[in-house]
């Protein structure tokens, strides 16, 4: 008996929520160090990150980190889509989304065509790179325009053997964990 979304969604958020704030951030260090050091990266000078929420790997750091060595774009939430915009540091950050998320307050848009790695968060991946997300569609719809390399990072328990999935979800190129 295949298992459903919700019941995954259900499962690795208790797993998640189990681990220690230090724990998170150790596992998180561990995944971007990864993310630094992979080639696709590398070589990406526009990169479409996320800011992360609180059971996700922490990219807030990395962001900071990388933000005046690439153009590092954020996910800005209108209506039923996600458009990517330029992150201008912790000041431009405004929390604006329906679920909490902080998002650029800037109007700096990039056509998704343009992005040359999407850093793609996700509540779990599978060996196959398909990923399972908060189960609004937003990223599958993003994604489903660019043709750039997308990389899943994410918790070692939210890497498992297959997930369900629909048609039109998206794949991504690569997933990383810790």
């Amino acid at each position: 008996m295949e298992i459903s979304k919700p019941e995954v969604r259900k499962k690795i958020r208790e797993i998640t929520a189990s681990l220690s704030k230090e724990e998170k951030l150790s596992l998180s260090e561990r995944a971007t160090y990864l993310l630094e050091n992979d080639p696709l990266f590398k070589n990406a000078e526009i990169v479409a990150l996320y800011w992360s929420l609180d059971d996700e790997v922490d990219t807030h750091r990395f962001i900071e980190k990388w933000n005046d060595k690439k153009t590092i774009l954020l996910p800005v939430m209108e209506g039923d889509n996600i458009y990517f915009a330029t992150y201008d540091g912790l000041n431009d950050l405004v929390k604006e989304d329906k679920f909490g998320v902080l998002q650029p307050g800037n109007s700096n848009i990039y056509n998704i065509k343009t992005i040359e790695l999407i850093v793609v968060p996700g509540v779990a991946f599978d060996h196959k790179n398909n990923r399972l997300g908060r189960g609004k569609g937003y990223y599958d719809r993003a994604l489903s325009y660019s043709s750039c390399p997308k990389i899943g990072i994410c918790f070692p328990h939210q890497y498992v053997e297959q997930l369900p999935v629909d048609i039109h979800d998206v794949k991504v190129d690569k997933v990383l964990f810790a």
